[in-house]
């Protein structure tokens, strides 16, 4: 008897240990401005996978730059490639049982699709061809998507979903688009509206991507009108011959016109949004701990009021010149948007990068994602 208990108490420990047994992912994003390569363990476990990112990798150049020679696009991604190479067999995991896939985000959504395809299909042969890695994916993101992958990782690393707390809205300001998602609790059949259900659970999710309405491509707008240079620092030398002449009242009514095509269907005076990404250098680069409008706009009136000679000498070692004259501009877009556009109050913003010291991505809430709904 005693034997058959042992043996019961084994089979049930292997089979345990089988089913919790590690797998490990690779997810290439090929953002706009770079590729990071993250690795991935992930143990598809109950209620929730537990998904950790282990290793991560970073070519300087995105894909998106290769439009017009593709050939050169995959051995741009070599040096990350080998490197997560040497990691797996470090860690004694072979290469040939992990997959691998490559998503482009923004950038690339600008491409037309011959020209993505192009770009992907060079990608997948040098994979191929160098690697013995497991062939995913390769393609690109849709705004929407990456949106709801943005709120998937925040929440999942916040704790929320096994916690069962109310998860929080994410707005992420890239370069080239913004993103925003959500839960609510509207009923009607909208676009951009995806159903999930998580820990049993179900949620509805909004997102909604602003396809042309990063802090870049917003400035680049801006930059069009002809009292832009209200937009810069004092005395900036602008490219069209003019100088900056900052001043917040004029350049935010540049940007109200900008950021104006703006609109959401469902109202969000109650709900609570994590910023992130080019927001949070924004409110870090303003030194503005409080996130109402009120003491966003004291601080942005404290620095960029200040002269460009003196801005360089107080910022040149933290923030690349060629970047810190657009800092302003993007400061009064996140103004107009936050506060003019989409009317949040302090109580419903949390600025950050990081939440429980991981960085806020949307890598990890596409793993979580795909597991949901495999």
């Amino acid at each position: 008897m005693k034997r058959l208990i042992f043996s019961i108490i084994i089979l049930l420990f292997t089979i345990n240990s089988f089913a919790s047994k590690p797998e490990y992912k690779i997810i290439i994003d090929a953002n706009d401005t770079q590729s990071i390569l993250h690795l991935f363990q992930v143990e598809n476990i109950k209620p929730l996978p537990l998904i950790k990112e282990i290793f991560s990798s970073t070519a300087l150049s995105t894909l998106s730059s290769y439009a017009d020679h593709p050939q050169d696009a995959g051995i741009s991604l070599n040096n990350v490639l080998r490197e997560a190479l040497t990691y797996l067999k470090k860690i004694n995991i072979d290469p040939y049982t992990v997959p691998i896939s490559i998503f482009g985000t923004s950038s690339m959504r600008l491409l037309d699709e011959n020209k993505q395809s192009a770009i992907y299909e060079n990608v997948k042969e040098y994979i191929i061809n160098h690697y013995t890695f497991i062939l995913g994916c390769a393609k690109t993101l849709s705004g929407t998507m990456q949106g709801l992958y943005y709120w998937l990782d925040a929440n999942y690393i916040a704790g929320n979903f096994i916690k069962n707390e109310p998860p929080q809205g994410i707005i992420n300001v890239g370069n080239l688009s913004s993103e925003m998602a959500f839960a609510t609790n509207d009923t009607r059949n909208l676009d951009d509206k995806i159903n999930l259900k998580i820990n049993n659970i179900p949620y509805s999710i909004y997102s909604k991507s602003f396809s042309d309405l990063g802090q870049d491509s917003a400035r680049w707008v801006m930059n069009k009108f002809e009292q832009a240079r209200y937009c810069y620092p004092i005395g900036y030398p602008m490219e069209n011959q003019q100088i900056g002449q900052f001043d917040l009242k004029t350049c935010g009514s540049i940007y109200s016109k900008v950021t104006d095509p703006i609109h959401l269907p469902i109202d969000i005076h109650e709900q609570k949004f994590i910023a992130f990404s080019g927001a949070a250098r924004i409110y870090d680069f303003l030194s503005a701990e409080i996130p109402d409008q009120m003491s966003f706009e004291a601080r942005l009136y404290y620095v960029c009021d200040t002269p460009w000679d003196l801005m360089k000498l107080e910022y040149s070692d933290i923030i690349p010149i060629q970047t810190l004259s657009s800092y302003c501009a993007n400061a009064v877009f996140i103004d107009q948007l936050f506060y003019n556009k989409l009317k949040l109050q302090s109580y419903q913003l949390w600025v950050t990068d990081k939440i429980n010291q991981q960085k806020v991505d949307w890598p990890l809430g596409m793993l979580f994602y795909s597991l949901l709904t495999a």
